[in-house]
């Protein structure tokens, strides 16, 4: 690399054409790690990387760039990890020819040891490295896939806490979005808050968690030009099937639609791939659907990864 590329720009849905480096790429494959929804369509997109289509996992690195990294506060996170990261990764441990056969090298370490060379530098306590002991009830939870924080780290916290109990979650990851079943997480966290224990706590519906299977249709990126008069067919005002919200659809300029939440809220700028389904910039995998029949809108989908995720119905007058 760097590779040129041509993607949406995440504001106003209009292409542009951007340099994904590297660095960047592995950065992308690091972050869908982290949730086993992501983490289900990489294989896909790293074939389509090799036959030359880098849209995919541009648009991915430019998303978690602007969620993850620009989305926190960067004065903070090195803060803490200066003085409680850094210090314990030896010279020569993270670099050399070893490491750059990875696919992330060593440009993250390279360029954090930089950034603290310069950053004031907290002082931690002697026994930071210690293990925590206590007999309070502990939950840990873990994903099976961790690639962060992997369910050993779980096992070796554990030790130390008489009265917790750790549970490995099928198919996690840091993670647990895009598995079903993850209802059972919900109701085990809210059972042991309610009885400030874990003995006899019944974690046998892990066992039913899933993930779903790996992605293997491209997805829609490539733009089409419709006329006003058939981006206008489909504005207007729509509420949730469950009555919950309001929507807006309206016109913009450069023959695109805004999707927005009345009142505040999600404000998407969508692009068409077809004339009824429109791609959300910025959102990697999210799609509004329009169900027209007779020139009427009848039903709006929104879907995310393959999954329908909402349905709006036009508003009565």
């Amino acid at each position: 690399g760097p590779v040129e590329v041509e993607i949406l720009h995440p504001r106003t849905a209009q292409s542009v054409r951007v340099k994904l480096s590297r660095n960047l790429a592995g950065e992308a494959v690091r972050y869908m790690l982290y949730h086993p929804g992501p983490a289900s369509q990489l294989p896909l997109f790293l074939h389509l990387a090799a036959r030359g289509d880098f849209a995919p996992l541009a648009e991915n690195a430019l998303f978690y760039r602007q969620q993850i990294v620009d989305s926190g506060s960067n004065g903070l996170y090195l803060s803490i990890t200066c003085s409680e990261d850094l210090p314990f990764i030896r010279r020569g441990e993270g670099e050399g020819p070893r490491v750059e056969e990875t696919f992330l090298g060593s440009y993250r370490l390279v360029q954090q040891r930089a950034a603290c060379a310069l950053w004031p530098r907290g002082t931690i306590p002697a026994d930071y490295r210690e293990p925590t002991r206590s007999d309070l009830p502990v939950l840990l939870l873990s994903g099976e896939w961790d690639p962060t924080t992997p369910p050993a780290h779980g096992e070796q916290v554990v030790r130390h806490l008489p009265n917790g109990l750790h549970v490995r979650v099928p198919s996690g990851a840091h993670g647990f979005g895009g598995l079903t079943g993850v209802d059972c997480i919900n109701r085990l966290k809210a059972e042991f808050v309610e009885r400030g224990t874990v003995k006899d706590l019944d974690t046998t519906c892990v066992a039913g968690i899933k993930r779903s299977g790996f992605a293997t249709a491209a997805p829609e990126l490539k733009t089409i030009p419709l006329a006003d008069a058939e981006l206008s067919k489909l504005a207007g005002r729509y509420v949730a099937d469950t009555g919950e919200f309001e929507v807006e659809v309206g016109r913009v300029e450069g023959g695109r639609l805004r999707v927005a939440m009345v009142g505040g809220g999600p404000n998407f700028i969508t692009a068409p791939v077809s004339p009824v389904k429109f791609r959300a910039a910025g959102a990697p995998g999210f799609y509004f659907i329009f169900d027209v029949k007779a020139g009427r809108v009848e039903h709006i989908y929104a879907e995310q990864g393959g999954q329908r995720i909402l349905t709006l119905i036009p508003k009565k007058p």
